[in-house]
């Protein structure tokens, strides 16, 4: 198993590997996680993978450049000999928050599919949270900075575990982060597209948000 559903199931949401490994393990989903990835500054692979994943070398320092060394006592043979590696090769990379918010709801489209057509098109956010993508629909936050912050803030307090959240909590949450001094910056009212989303098409903040319990104040986040 590879791809989307093999990272969501069986990798740590904050796993680090190197680019080989990202191929290797998304298969025909890397192009959709490749602009999400982060490079973890300082930190390069202790193994890379051989032409189809079927072997491993160990990674070391050989100079000015890395070797990749057959693990479990491999020899070199001139049909695979050890593997010359730069620093681009070796380089750690990690996906970020946005990107497994991105990653996971792809995941959920794919599960919703009938035949070949897809209920709703595949989810893109930009690493910056200005643009997101819903199908052929694109939702542009580039003069919301509070709702782009709000986005970022529960996408990073649910660490891509959960969907619900009720207005007060949130609300609270949200504020204690600009401290005295910066009230004007925070959330004021219990109307979550009234205030931080205010302007927004109601069409594209439905493609967002739905609301669970209008009463409650209890909202689901979809990205």
């Amino acid at each position: 198993m590879s791809g989307i559903a093999w990272f969501l199931r069986c990798s740590p949401p904050d796993a680090a590997y190197c680019r080989a490994d990202w191929k290797l393990y998304l298969g025909a989903d890397y192009g959709a996680a490749e602009p999400y990835l982060e490079k973890v500054t300082g930190r390069v692979t202790g193994a890379f993978p051989g032409a189809g994943g079927n072997v491993r070398y160990e990674v070391r320092l050989h100079g000015d450049f890395w070797l990749g060394v057959p693990l479990d006592g491999g020899v070199e043979s001139d049909d695979a000999p050890w593997p010359r590696l730069t620093a681009e090769d070796v380089q750690m990379w990690r996906l970020g928050t946005a990107g497994l918010a991105a990653l996971t709801l792809r995941s959920e489209e794919k599960n919703v599919k009938s035949g070949h057509t897809a209920m709703r098109g595949d989810v893109q956010v930009s690493p910056d949270y200005k643009v997101i993508r819903v199908g052929k629909r694109k939702i542009d936050l580039s003069r919301k900075p509070k709702a782009r912050a709000f986005l970022r803030f529960v996408l990073e307090r649910m660490n891509g575990s959960g969907r619900e959240f009720g207005i007060e909590e949130m609300r609270d949450d949200f504020n204690a982060q600009f401290g005295e001094g910066l009230d004007r910056k925070g959330w004021h009212s219990d109307r979550l597209r009234e205030d931080l989303f205010k302007g927004l098409a109601k069409g594209d903040f439905d493609l967002l948000f739905d609301t669970v319990n209008q009463t409650a104040g209890i909202y689901r986040l979809k990205i």
